[in-house]
């Protein structure tokens, strides 16, 4: 990514993308699903859909499964390819025996999962060249910047270019490519680290890293990870933030994406349940204690693109299935508030204390 350094809009990011609230959900697989993302948007937020996992075919079923539900804007979040390890060999076997069981138990194979998705194969372009044409108002990168290709493309379309940052330098780095803005993932947040030029292991709090990426790159930000007030919210706003990312909020009684096994599952989390881990996705990632854990071969796990998108099917279908061992929830440090309110009553309060806040008058 090289230096392009456009001029910053003074208009804030949620009216440029034409939602009412500064809110969007996280762009993780757990919450970028097609109903949730539609609530999201329906709601007066920015719906994230979630590419990770998908092929072309899938990520464009999913699109037309939100537009079936909401009519509102929406994003598209896709995973920067990375220089990584490749998975052959005794890795290739350890990965499979390991994930055998759990792929039986949720009613298919290592091998379905395979063809699915076969290694080496990212679909990046396929997937990019979706989402540049699904009607989206803005496109998020993960774990790195779109390339000068992708972003040219992007500013051809009139379409938002956002990026991930988990550390001040990433945020830097994102404003340097012409990013329009950045979403602020710290330590508090769930899911995996969508690390790129720092290391995985550092960790900063919401509250630290927002305000070094707004000062330092004065783009949007949008704090994502320990969100669950509209205290905390607005909060953030005091130092640098326009608007919010959600994630525990939005697991309420209501939510179509709750399965009865994980709603069980979510009953009986708590923070002493959370912990980082590589078993998800080999590179480090928030997310509550499960049996998988006990079984994955961590230790011999490359960081490699291709377990991340085995293992993110792999738990889809294990969340259908019920197969609670296998269930990733990626635990933000807001946990899962259980207070019984519905998402739109929350997504309100929220959004109220945001707007108010002196940036985004």
């Amino acid at each position: 990514m090289s230096a392009r350094f456009k001029p910053i809009d003074p208009t804030p990011f949620f009216e440029r993308v034409g939602v009412a609230l500064p809110l969007m959900n996280a762009p993780d697989p757990f919450y970028g699903t097609p109903d949730v993302a539609a609530a999201v948007s329906n709601l007066g937020g920015l719906g994230v859909l979630v590419a990770r996992g998908l092929t072309p075919t899938e990520l464009a079923q999913a699109i037309d499964d939100f537009k079936s539900r909401s009519e509102k804007p929406f994003a598209v979040a896709l995973d920067i390819p990375r220089e990584s390890f490749t998975l052959d060999g005794d890795n290739l076997v350890a990965v499979t025996e390991a994930l055998e069981d759990f792929a039986r138990a949720a009613g298919t194979s290592m091998a379905a999962i395979q063809a699915a998705l076969p290694p080496d194969t990212h679909h990046f372009d396929a997937l990019f060249d979706v989402a540049i044409e699904s009607g989206a108002v803005a496109l998020i990168s993960l774990a790195g910047g779109f390339r000068e290709p992708e972003a040219d493309r992007l500013e051809e379309k009139g379409l938002l270019n956002v990026g991930v940052a988990t550390s001040l330098l990433e945020g830097k780095v994102l404003r340097a490519a012409g990013v329009d803005a950045v979403i602020a993932q710290s330590a508090d947040a769930g899911g995996v680290r969508l690390n790129f030029e720092s290391p995985n292991t550092l960790m900063l709090g919401t509250m630290s890293l927002t305000e070094s990426i707004a000062r330092a790159t004065g783009l949007p930000t949008y704090a994502w990870g320990g969100v669950a007030t509209p205290e905390s919210a607005q909060a953030l706003t005091l130092v640098g933030a326009e608007g919010v990312v959600l994630e525990g909020v939005l697991v309420t009684q209501e939510s179509p994406s709750l399965t009865p096994s994980t709603r069980e599952t979510l009953a009986l989390t708590s923070e002493k349940a959370r912990l980082f881990t590589r078993a998800w996705f080999t590179c480090v990632g928030a997310s509550m204690k499960t049996g998988v854990l006990d079984v994955l071969p961590l230790d011999s796990l490359p960081e490699c693109d291709t377990v991340w998108q085995w293992m993110t099917r792999l738990t889809k279908v294990a969340h259908k299935s019920g197969v609670t061992a296998m269930i990733h929830f990626p635990l933000g440090s807001e946990g899962f508030p259980a207070t019984g309110k519905a998402l739109s009553e929350c997504m309100k309060a929220i959004g109220e204390k945001l707007l108010r806040s002196p940036s985004n008058r």
